[in-house]
C-alpha cells in the first residue's frame, strides 16, 4: 500500500541499530531468515524482555523515520 521497494532497508523503531530487508509487499528478511513484520517484531521484542501476545509490526519498523503505520495512515 505505501510502496516500499524490495531492497529497502527498514529500522526498528526502538533501536535504530536493528534493521531488516523488504522481500515483497508481505515479507521481510530479518536475521536471515524471510518473516513477517510482525513475526520479525515479535523476536525482536522477545529478545528486549517483553512478552506480548501479539505484535503489530508495522507499529515497530520505520521508514524514512516514520512506522509503516503512521505512513499507511498518510496515504489513505
Amino acid at each position: 500500500m505505501i510502496n516500499i521497494k524490495p531492497g529497502t532497508i527498514l529500522e526498528f523503531s526502538k533501536d535504530k541499530t536493528i534493521t531488516c530487508e523488504v522481500i515483497n509487499d508481505k515479507q521481510v528478511k530479518y536475521k536471515d531468515k524471510i518473516t513477517s513484520l510482525s513475526n520479525s517484531a515479535d523476536m525482536i521484542l522477545k529478545d528486549m524482555g517483553y512478552d506480548w501476545g501479539s505484535v503489530h509490526g508495522p507499529a515497530y519498523w520505520t521508514y524514512q523515520g516514520k512506522t509503516l503505520t503512521d505512513w499507511r495512515i498518510e496515504k489513505e
